[in-house]
């Protein structure tokens, strides 16, 4: 009886061997790698994409970080330059987010400034690179706006490029990534 089922088994294996011979299961073999591997490609694509992009954000937030960290200490230390120096919040900002492309204007970086309000903090005023002088809300003061107590903000806005033709068409070309930043103003 062993016998027997050891001659169906080889009997069995031995006919699907001639019906698909070994060049017809490679052939499946690589039809199947192609079909996968498109798949995993844009997988990997994908991945790579949005490491580039989480990349950029960690960068732009720790800029923001630092120009609100030393906007802390000189509140009234701006720059309208198209280059602005490292003693000021928009040179602190840009030299942090170097290689990102922002520019010093009022669309990719914004110097806010905030009372304390009940409940929320209230715009104080803003420092307007284009005019190139601080902006206070109705109602404020540069003097009021500066004390210590108050807020400054820091946000930027970067339009970062996509690099796959794929994702741009999803998209569009560019993702509109942006980081704020808040501390209280001190004496």
């Amino acid at each position: 009886m062993i016998f027997i089922l050891g001659v169906r088994q080889v009997g069995l294996s031995f006919i699907l061997a001639l019906r698909f011979p070994p060049s017809a299961r490679s052939g499946q073999a690589l039809v199947e790698f192609a079909l996968t591997s498109v798949l995993l490609a844009l997988l990997l694509l994908g991945a790579v994409e949005f490491g580039l992009l989480f990349a950029d954000e960690l960068q732009l937030e720790g800029a923001v970080r630092i120009g609100a960290g030393w906007a802390e200490g000189h509140p009234s230390a701006w720059s309208s330059a198209s280059a602005p120096p490292s003693n000021t919040i928009q040179g602190q900002v840009l030299s942090s987010a170097a290689g990102l492309g922002l520019t010093n204007d009022d669309t990719d970086l914004g110097v806010l400034y905030y009372r304390p309000g009940n409940p929320n903090p209230v715009l104080c005023g803003r420092y307007s690179a284009s005019a190139g002088q601080f902006v206070p809300a109705s109602g404020s003061t540069q003097t009021s706006c500066l004390a210590a107590g108050g807020l400054v903000k820091i946000s930027v806005s970067d339009p970062t490029a996509l690099i796959s033709p794929l994702f741009r068409s999803q998209f569009g070309p560019t993702v509109n990534l942006q980081a704020a930043a808040a501390m209280p103003l001190t004496p």
